[in-house]
């Protein structure tokens, strides 16, 4: 569960089934949390798929999802 998925870190998005890139906003999570997962991606297929949930809100982020912290 996070803070919030309108505020927060502001993530760029890319990779399958994303057009050429999306933005995400998570609250409530670590910098140094995000910054780990992109370390992981030269990992791939290993790695990590996420589910984050706001209230009735939710956003799945597969391994397969390049993340790029902007700001």
């Amino acid at each position: 569960e996070v803070a919030s998925l309108s505020s927060g870190a502001r993530l760029l998005l890319s990779g399958p089934g994303i057009e050429r890139h999306a933005r995400l906003n998570v609250g409530g999570v670590a910098a140094d949390f995000w910054r780990r997962r992109i370390e992981i991606e030269a990992e791939f297929p290993r790695g990590v798929d996420l589910l984050l949930v706001c209230g009735s809100s939710l956003v799945g982020l597969p391994r397969s999802t390049h993340l790029a912290l902007e700001g």
